[in-house]
């Protein structure tokens, strides 16, 4: 039922995208939020006016009563028969004659559904993790491993032919280039864990790498501390920004892998792991994924600040404040990564952990692993296509619906457009 939950959340976005139903046109934050709260207004009007039970929800402020359990909580007041007339005769929600009116929880889920505020999209995608973690990366519904056939259908946005509004071509390019850089980070990670074949020691307890890998590090115990948390900016409830140093140590790295290794610059990503070797007791069967056979926990991504050696020695630099003596080749076998968190993720393990009282994830991490940069430039991309979606992009009037994929094609040559100009004045 997990694919076909996803179908349903992928309809229920569109029913409720940011388009006007009747003219095609794109709907700013401020529309919806007008809209929402004349539709609030409305319903408190009916209340107060017909409905004496409802009296407490009629005279409280939209911002109190736009919430899904607080909308439940109130209308739960009302018995069967008022909670139909409510929806079928008064809000119109329902056709009296349809089945369904029979039934009252389809009543109240319709009702508390037409009122509730929605997330915004942009607001949904600045919340959102760039990196993928270890649920996304095996969830089978979203990138599957296996040879795609066509047979079944996959809960994905498609790059069809139209597109509603420019937000929407965004939308669907940065979830489908996500979930490509996820299949990616995947088949990486899972042959990073097969190399170096993390085991638990049944004695001590402790982690061992019994392998060896030319992407990957071992970080051994309390060598990787979060240094810094910064105040969340004014309207957001992420960190401006999370910082943490990691430790590693490269004497079983030699020749051109030790190179690799000291290439890492500012703004490339690397990726943290917690792998605890199988469980104990049965072997994992063959259905078993990577993540299960090798006991991975959590998977994380971070950006590159700054690269230091174990003397504090800083290399690497292009930003020109370091002084010459500070800065030169690395000395030693230790390195110092300064690495940047993901603030929304981060923020995410902060709530988990205090909803819980669960373990802390990062104090866990034992695995450093890298990609080649070359295929390692997903992050950009996807800041990118973030920013344009925050920002107010403006198409040409004569390109927009050809490039959505409405109207004449032809229409955008410069023989048929209206505007042309038949003489130009070179001076």
């Amino acid at each position: 039922g997990r694919l076909y939950s996803q179908l349903v959340d992928l309809l229920a976005f569109y029913l409720g995208f940011e388009i006007n139903d009747h003219t095609g046109a794109p709907l700013t934050d401020e529309d919806i939020a007008s809209a929402h709260c004349n539709r609030i207004l409305t319903l408190q009007r009916l209340c107060f006016k017909h409905i004496e039970k409802l009296r407490e929800l009629a005279l409280s402020h939209c911002a109190a009563i736009e919430k899904r359990d607080v909308l439940t909580e109130h209308l739960s007041a009302l018995d069967e028969d008022e909670l139909r007339h409510l929806a079928t005769r008064q809000l119109r929600l329902v056709d009296p004659e349809d089945p369904w009116a029979k039934d009252p929880a389809f009543l109240l889920e319709t009702t508390v559904s037409s009122f509730e505020k929605r997330r915004s999209q942009r607001q949904a995608i600045n919340e959102m993790p760039l990196y993928p973690n270890e649920d996304v990366l095996w969830d089978e519904n979203v990138v599957p491993s296996v040879t795609y056939t066509g047979d079944g259908c996959l809960a994905l946005p498609k790059l069809n032919l139209q597109f509603l509004t420019l937000q929407d071509y965004l939308l669907r390019n940065f979830n489908l280039f996500r979930l490509e850089a996820t299949y990616e980070i995947r088949e990486d990670v899972a042959d990073a864990l097969r190399r170096l074949g993390p085991r638990r020691d049944p004695e001590t307890g402790e982690v061992r790498l019994s392998g060896w890998a030319r992407m990957a590090l071992p970080i051994a115990p309390g060598r990787l501390a979060v240094t810094e948390v910064r105040k969340p900016n004014v309207g957001e409830t992420k960190p401006a920004g999370v910082t943490c140093e990691v430790r590693v140590n490269l004497s079983s790295v030699r020749g051109n892998a030790r190179a690799e290794w000291d290439q890492i610059k500012q703004h490339d990503v690397l990726y943290l792991l917690a792998a605890e070797g199988p469980a104990a007791g049965a072997p994992p069967g063959e259905d078993a994924t990577p993540a299960e056979r090798h006991g991975l926990k959590y998977a994380r991504g971070a950006e590159v600040i700054e690269v230091r050696d174990g003397e504090g020695r800083l290399y690497n630099d292009f930003t020109g404040r370091v002084k010459p003596e500070d800065a030169g080749p690395p000395r030693g076998e230790e390195r110092v990564f300064v690495l940047a968190l993901d603030a929304a993720q981060y923020q995410l393990d902060a709530n988990r952990m205090a909803e819980s009282d669960g373990e802390d994830v990062y104090a866990g991490m034992n695995i450093l692993l890298r990609r080649k940069p070359k295929e390692n430039n997903f992050k950009a991309i996807l800041e990118c296509i973030r920013d344009l979606t925050n920002a107010d992009v403006v198409v040409p009037e004569w390109l927009h619906d050809i490039f959505l994929g409405y109207g004449d094609p032809a229409a955008a040559q410069p023989a048929n457009m209206p505007n042309q100009l038949r003489t130009v004045d070179f001076k």
